[in-house]
């Protein structure tokens, strides 16, 4: 009999990351990550994948990013300091003694070899606190938004800039050379192929403080003098130079709504530069480019080919792909089957091979290499064997259904032993964003949910991304209601199945899907019980504390500069309906929470106690917003076991 899959799962399972193929493609390496109870972190070190064999390159325990050298026989990776601070080393592939090559006190947040190899391009925080040993004792003067970031807290005047030092190390006193400055955030550089010039984003716009707005710029190295290139385009989210060094490709958006911008975190596309002409896109609706962050933090992986082919990573209706576009028109070609979330890659210098990191829902993570030529693929993992033998995952089954004439896709997780002749709970599962979508990977809540007796159902409303721009941004200025609708929708659709029990149906949802728990509450009586984690409340308090506040909020209700549509931000805050709520709740929220702070729960808690309603609060300490990827692995843990003792408290009662 299988065991069954419970909230500490995450201890026993190995997860890998950023698949680096070497130049000639015959080797790969990787990122190997595993949680440890006693450190209460995650933990990694880099794996080289050889001649059929997996080693360890290094021993961690904090390794990971590895980047190949041009001419394969050094590897750049990043390491964490005593001062938990990212730094850049190198080591060569051959194995040896690592070197430091960073000592920045801003640690490094990526980093490229530049084309012949003497140099290395890495972007840093520099914060004038560093150099003042007691300034954690003096007051911090802010005078412009965006003043922190969820997950490392309060900036203040630091900004992140571009710098490069000698890959052999300083010498001769020569430390890392800063090539941009000022008091504007400068990130994801990346060499011409030359060597001469670099690109990289920054928001030098007036309206930088309250827009998701960034912008492309180029540099001559040497110089410090930027040029914007990429007018026209209301956000940009990554960028790569052609092969010959005369354009370039970005990702990103052009395309306004009548509220706001529709951001590339709504949907976006691959368009291409070139001197004195307009940006034109080369690709369309049918896919979504892959973004790395959030907003103005955020970089894509594109590779521009000698053939004018552009290799990059896109996802459609939730499966991933490694895809193809024509520079020159709209000729897009998917190169990998679906079926798989891809959460990194890379590729050689034809694109032969690509190697991948992937998701499914029934293997965890796993390292794969696809010939492309040969229309051949390998799997070089296999770390969870052992652990997939001896648990059984859900089955799931995918549907479409419609509301309002608009197709909407879910999916169904049964339990493991499933019969149909019997009743079963059902958990409605809603996603954050609200621009995110369920992917095809596996879902941690979905699979303990199936393990412990439920069906789940995790439906894509609109708003979601990978469907296109118009379903992603039909949830701009209609937070709420619409959203319901659709998910509602499905809940009686499924509902409506004999193997389903009418009056054991509950919902969870984190983030946006939090937001719609608490909105949920406030509009039916339909769930047994509700459990949210960091949910969005008070849409009024939520645009003047969030990290993302103005420009998000402003973009998502269409409210104009500040607060001039005040009923906007009162009619879709779901604190304000609380009278009407009879469902029994959990709320949960980390003490660190930047990007929706905790005063989101504790301003829907008191008014829920003050009304003697059925709430119970909990505070997560050292926990920002990333709950589920959360550091403090003793509060994920904590997480899934409250969440489900209190569904299962609420559907089956003990007696006084």
């Amino acid at each position: 009999m299988a065991t069954r899959i419970d909230p500490d799962y995450f201890y026993d399972v190995i997860t890998v990351a950023q698949p680096e193929i070497s130049p000639d493609g015959t080797q790969v390496a990787f990122t190997k990550q595993y949680a440890s109870r006693d450190a209460n972190k995650i933990q990694s070190h880099i794996v080289m994948s050889m001649g059929g064999e997996l080693r360890d390159y290094t021993q961690g325990p904090y390794d990971s990013a590895p980047q190949w050298s041009h001419a394969g026989d050094r590897l750049a990776f990043i390491r964490k300091d005593d001062n938990d601070k990212s730094q850049i080393w190198t080591m060569p592939t051959s194995m040896g003694e690592a070197s430091q090559l960073t000592t920045q006190p801003g640690g490094v947040s990526g980093f490229e070899w530049s084309p012949d190899d003497t140099t290395i391009l890495f972007q840093s925080m520099v914060d004038p606190r560093d150099e003042d040993p007691d300034s954690d004792k003096k007051p911090v003067v802010i005078t412009q938004l965006r003043y922190k970031t969820d997950g490392s807290g309060l900036n203040g005047s630091g900004r992140s800039h571009i710098f490069t030092i000698p890959s052999n190390g300083p010498s001769d006193g020569e430390a890392s050379e800063q090539l941009t400055h000022g008091d504007i955030d400068h990130y994801a550089p990346t060499w011409s192929p030359d060597g001469e010039r670099i690109a990289f984003m920054a928001a030098k716009d007036v309206n930088r403080e309250f827009e998701s707005r960034s912008e492309a710029y180029t540099m001559k190295v040497g110089t410090g003098l930027a040029r914007s290139i990429s007018a026209g385009l209301y956000a940009v989210a990554g960028v790569t130079w052609s092969p010959d060094g005369k354009k370039l490709a970005v990702l990103g958006t052009a395309s306004l709504d009548e509220g706001g911008a529709c951001t590339p975190m709504c949907q976006s596309w691959i368009f291409i530069i070139e001197d004195n002409s307009p940006a034109s896109s080369v690709t369309d609706d049918s896919i979504w480019p892959h973004l790395d962050g959030y907003y103005d933090a955020a970089s894509g992986r594109m590779q521009w080919l000698e053939d004018d082919r552009i290799i990059f990573s896109a996802s459609a209706a939730g499966q991933s792909y490694i895809c193809s576009a024509d520079a020159n028109s709209l000729d897009i070609q998917k190169l990998t089957p679906g079926g798989a979330l891809i959460t990194d890659w890379s590729a050689t210098p034809d694109a032969g091979k690509v190697a991948i990191a992937t998701g499914r829902p029934n293997r965890i993570s796993d390292v794969e290499v696809h010939d492309l030529a040969a229309g051949s693929s390998e799997t070089l993992t296999d770390f969870n064997a052992d652990w997939l033998s001896a648990h059984e995952t859900a089955q799931i089954e995918k549907l479409t259904y419609q509301r309002d004439g608009v197709d909407l896709e879910a999916k169904i997780y049964f339990p493991p032993g499933f019969d149909e002749s019997e009743q079963y709970p059902m958990l409605l599962d809603v996603h954050g964003g609200p621009h995110g979508f369920f992917k095809d990977t596996f879902l941690p809540m979905h699979q303990i949910a199936a393990n412990r007796g439920y069906i789940v159902l995790a439906v894509d409303p609109r708003g979601s991304s990978t469907y296109g721009r118009d379903f992603a941004c039909a949830v701009h200025h209609d937070w709420g209601e619409g959203p319901f609708e659709d998910l509602m929708a499905g809940v009686e659709l499924i509902a409506k199945r004999p193997y389903i029990d009418q009056n054991k149906i509950v919902m969870h949802g984190s983030s946006y899907g939090g937001y719609m728990g608490t909105w949920m509450a406030g509009h039916t009586n339909r769930f047994k019980a509700i459990a949210v984690a960091a949910p969005v409340t008070n849409m009024l308090s939520f645009w003047g504390t969030s990290d993302i506040g103005v420009h998000f909020s402003e973009i998502e209700l269409g409210t104009g500069a500040g607060l001039e549509s005040f009923e906007a931000y009162v009619q879709h805050s779901p604190i304000f309906y609380v009278p009407s709520v009879e469902t029994p709740m959990l709320i949960l929220h980390g003490e660190n929470d930047d990007r929706v702070p905790i005063e989101q729960s504790e301003q829907y808690f008191t008014a829920m106690r003050r009304l003697a309603k059925v709430v119970e609060f909990v505070r997560l300490p050292d926990t920002s917003h990333g709950l589920f990827a959360n550091r403090n692995l003793a509060m994920r843990e904590e997480y899934f076991t409250r969440v489900f003792d209190f569904l299962e408290g609420q559907l089956n009662p003990k007696a006084d």
